[in-house]
C-alpha cells in the first residue's frame, strides 16, 4: 500500500461528530463539530442565506434533504432549535447521521479515501453493520460539485476504538490473544459497553443504554431550577460549569451547584448497576477500561459499585476515533511517520 493512501475515521456519537486521517505518511490530528445537522428549507440559491462565508459550516445532501453541519452550525440555528434537538435512539437510521458523516469527509478534505473506518453504537452494531458499511463506501457528492469516493469502509462496534487506542498506545498488543477485556464508553446519549475476548465481541455480554451524559446533565438541570425557580432549559451551560467545578452564573451571579453532585452520583451508580446485570460476574476479566467525554465523571462511581480498578484512557473524546484510526493504518500495512495539526480547509 502505497503511503500516498488515505486512511480515514470517524466517529459519530450524539453529541460530537470527531474525525481524523492519515495520508503520505503522516496522522492529521483529531478534529470534532457538534452532531447537529440543521435541514435547510428551500435552495441556497434562491431565498436561503449562505453562511458559508460567516461560519465554519457545509451544505451537504443526504437521502434528499439538503443540511448544514459544522463546528459553527448552532450559531445559525435559533434558541429554540438548539434547545430541542431530539436525541432518537435509531440516530444511525435518519439522513441527518449520513449528513454528518458526509460533512466528516468534506472536512477531511481528500477526493480519494482508501479505508474509512467508523464506528456503531453496540446495540446496533450486528443489525446495521453492513448496511452502514454500503452506505459509506462509494461516491459521495456535494451542492457545490465536489466528489468523494470511498474505495473501502470498515464498521467497528464504538467502543472497540478506545479499546484498540489504549492498547496499541501502551505498546500492550502481545496481551490481546488471551485477554478478556471490558470497555465502558460514557457517550451523550448512551452508556456503552464492549466486552471482547482478544478483539471478538461477546454479544451476550455487551449493550447500550440511554444512560450517558445528556441524562446526566438533565438530573443536574432540574434540581437547579428546583433550587433556584430559574427555568434554565440549555443544558450546555451546566455542561461548562461542570468543567469550571460545578459553577455557573444565573442572572449575573454566581451559583454553585456542586451540593447536588452526590444525588446526581446516585444516578451512575444506577447505570454500573445496570452494567453489572448485563455483564455479569466480573472475575474473569483482565481489565476495564473507560472511554469518552464523561468518562472522567463515572470512573470514580463506576469503580465503587463494580469494586474493580477501571482505566480511564487518556484523550476521551477521541479515543474511539484515534483508535478507528489505528485500526485502519494497520488493516492497510502502512507505517506511521510523524503527526501535523489538522488543516482547516478552504471552501468553494
Amino acid at each position: 500500500m502505497s503511503l500516498n493512501s488515505c486512511v480515514a475515521a470517524v466517529d459519530i456519537g450524539y453529541g460530537n461528530v470527531k474525525y481524523s486521517y492519515y495520508n503520505n505518511g503522516k496522522i492529521v490530528l483529531p478534529s470534532h463539530f457538534p452532531s447537529t445537522a440543521k435541514l435547510v428549507n428551500g435552495s441556497v440559491n434562491k431565498g436561503v442565506l449562505d453562511w458559508s462565508d460567516q461560519f465554519d459550516i457545509l451544505t451537504v445532501m443526504a437521502e434528499g434533504f439538503k443540511y448544514m453541519v459544522g463546528p459553527d452550525v448552532t450559531k445559525t440555528m435559533s434558541v429554540e432549535e438548539s434547545r430541542n434537538r431530539p436525541l432518537l435512539k435509531d440516530y444511525v437510521e435518519t439522513p441527518q447521521h449520513m449528513a454528518l458523516l458526509k460533512g466528516a469527509l468534506r472536512f477531511i478534505g481528500k477526493r480519494e479515501i482508501n479505508i474509512l473506518i467508523t464506528g456503531l453504537p453496540v446495540d446496533y452494531y450486528n443489525s446495521f453493520k453492513d448496511v452502514m458499511r454500503e452506505k459509506v463506501t462509494g461516491i459521495h457528492d456535494y451542492p457545490d460539485g465536489e466528489r468523494i469516493v470511498v474505495h473501502e469502509a470498515k464498521v467497528m462496534p464504538q467502543p472497540m476504538g478506545g479499546f484498540v487506542n489504549y492498547f496499541l498506545d501502551n505498546n500492550e498488543l502481545s496481551r490481546f490473544k488471551d485477554l478478556r477485556s471490558l470497555t465502558i464508553d460514557v457517550g451523550y446519549c448512551t452508556l456503552d459497553w464492549l466486552m471482547c475476548e482478544s478483539l471478538v465481541m461477546n454479544d451476550g455480554r455487551s449493550n447500550s443504554i440511554r444512560h450517558g451524559m445528556s441524562s446526566v446533565l438533565e438530573r443536574y438541570k432540574n434540581l437547579i431550577n428546583a433550587d433556584t425557580g430559574y427555568e434554565c432549559s440549555d443544558v450546555s451551560r451546566i455542561d461548562e460549569g461542570l468543567r469550571k467545578g460545578c459553577v455557573m452564573r444565573i442572572n449575573g451571579e454566581e451559583y454553585n451547584f456542586s451540593k447536588f453532585t452526590p444525588i446526581v452520583n446516585q444516578f451512575i451508580q444506577e447505570g454500573a448497576m445496570l452494567l453489572m446485570a448485563g455483564v455479569g460476574e466480573l472475575q474473569d476479566i483482565d481489565v476495564i477500561l473507560i472511554v469518552g467525554g464523561g468518562a472522567i465523571y463515572f470512573k470514580e462511581q463506576f469503580e465503587l459499585v463494580l469494586k474493580r480498578k477501571i482505566i480511564l484512557c487518556e484523550d476521551d473524546i477521541y479515543s474511539n476515533v484515534r483508535g478507528y484510526l489505528k485500526a485502519g493504518i494497520s488493516i492497510n500495512k502502512t507505517n506511521v511517520a510523524t503527526v501535523e495539526p489538522q488543516k482547516k480547509i478552504a471552501k468553494k
